[in-house]
């Protein structure tokens, strides 16, 4: 399932709406993306968001603004690469730490403490502790893997 267009391509990102208007957004969220799959954070090329979304929408990845220039994006069947993302029209790069795609765990969005913790601050202190959230779920994610092969 993709999302409806009107949801998430508006002029402001969901977490730059009031606090109760986030909250309902963020429930959509939760329910348009896939809990099992987990979700990356790429950065669009600047005054190419629409452009962006629009792209990844085509290849089949499912998409949310997050604030400023960066989309939340989530592959639309477990076996996608993500890696592709970089190559896509309108995106500047994924949120990397180093060579390694930091992951963001998609349960986590139907947690009500992610919205409040990425509703406060300028974008930087958002980004900020955007990468905090990845850096545990990637560490996480990646130790389930190793346990499960």
């Amino acid at each position: 399932m993709l999302f409806t267009p009107h949801l998430f391509t508006g002029n402001r990102p969901f977490l730059e709406r009031k606090p109760e208007s986030a909250m309902k957004d963020l429930t959509l969220l939760a329910e348009l993306f896939d809990p099992l799959i987990p979700c990356c954070v790429a950065q669009h090329k600047q005054r190419q968001q629409k452009k962006a979304m629009i792209n990844l929408r085509q290849q089949g990845y499912r998409v949310a603004l997050l604030f400023a220039d960066y989309l939340l994006v989530q592959p639309g069947a477990p076996q996608q690469r993500v890696t592709t993302i970089n190559n896509t029209i309108g995106i500047k790069a994924l949120t990397t730490l180093g060579n390694q795609i930091m992951m963001l765990d998609s349960a986590q969005l139907k947690e009500k403490t992610f919205i409040e913790q990425l509703n406060t601050g300028t974008d930087d202190e958002r980004y900020i502790e955007l990468i905090r959230m990845m850096e545990q779920d990637t560490y996480r994610l990646q130790r389930a893997i190793a346990t499960a092969a």
